[in-house]
């Protein structure tokens, strides 16, 4: 399956983890696998920092979608909580600790050079991060994250835009 490519992947070929990363993406269909994505979150970023251009706008997807949903192990966690808008602990609050929004930022610098689903994946990361975990709004906002990830948006819905009737609609994103 997808976790165990990502745990074994060595990091050197591109190609297996553009693959790998489309076989997440494809796996990432709902909460429940999102979830089980979430629990290795340390492989998918490992994958994504060896080959940021190959798996960079995948990983965001799933950083979008884990950084919205409850973190079980972090129950209890007072740190957490606090960090946490409402006290709503999410898996945000570990994505930010183990790097993930420095990694979301270095995709979105990328700007018109992604494809037309890794500027809006980067910018819902990006986004998502900030809105389900304070560390992660003070740190995007000391970066002028927040106006990059508008712009993004704007790329992305742009490119949306010019595809057309036959290109990508909003239902592949």
């Amino acid at each position: 399956d997808a976790v165990s490519a990502l745990s074994s992947f060595g990091g050197q070929d591109a190609a297996v983890a553009r693959r790998a990363m489309e076989h997440v993406v494809a796996l990432d269909a709902d909460d429940a696998a999102t979830a089980e994505l979430a629990q290795h979150r340390a492989a998918l970023l490992e994958v994504a920092k060896l080959q940021p251009d190959a798996a960079g706008e995948a990983v965001c997807r799933c950083i979008a979608n884990m950084a919205m949903l409850p973190d079980p192990a972090a129950a209890g966690d007072a740190e957490a909580a606090s960090d946490a808008p409402a006290g709503v602990v999410t898996f945000a609050s570990a994505l930010e600790r183990e790097g993930a929004l420095q990694f979301v930022l270095s995709v979105a610098e990328r700007g018109e050079r992604l494809s037309a689903k890794g500027r809006a994946w980067s910018a819902m990361a990006l986004m998502n991060l900030c809105m389900f975990d304070d560390n992660a709004a003070r740190a995007a906002a000391a970066t002028g994250a927040a106006a990059a990830a508008a712009g993004i948006l704007r790329l992305a819905l742009a490119a949306l835009d010019e595809a057309g009737p036959d290109g990508a609609s909003p239902a592949d994103f």
